[in-house]
């Protein structure tokens, strides 16, 4: 059977206010090929990604543009989910999610308002 991890995610910190890029990797870890799938992330609103499929222990490499960061100084929080819709039945249905929290710094122009 097919097993998808997220083998790492990285967003920027600290994050200022304007966009910012996300960048994931995606390994099949399982023995056997998947079918297509999509993995979402959150963060201000959703985005959405598309994968035909991956063989046994291929990866895919992704990277996306997300929203702005809040106008004030926060930490938030982004969120990856791989198989989001339950599309691959998997060894492991369990390790499809990824967080990371993001220290958002919103440099002088917060501090000047």
């Amino acid at each position: 059977m097919p097993d998808l991890v997220i083998e790492s995610f990285n967003a920027p910190s600290p994050w200022w206010t304007e966009s910012g890029e996300i960048s994931l990797v995606i390994r099949n870890v399982g023995e056997a090929a998947t079918g297509p799938f999509q993995y979402v992330w959150r963060f201000g609103g959703a985005g959405r990604g598309f994968v035909d499929g991956l063989g046994a222990g291929e990866t895919l490499d992704a990277v996306h543009q997300v929203g702005a960061a809040p106008q004030e100084d926060t930490s938030v929080s982004i969120r990856v989910i791989i198989d989001s819709d339950d599309e691959v039945a998997e060894s492991d249905e369990g390790n499809n999610e990824a967080a990371q929290q993001v220290q958002v710094d919103c440099g002088v122009f917060c501090r000047e308002g």
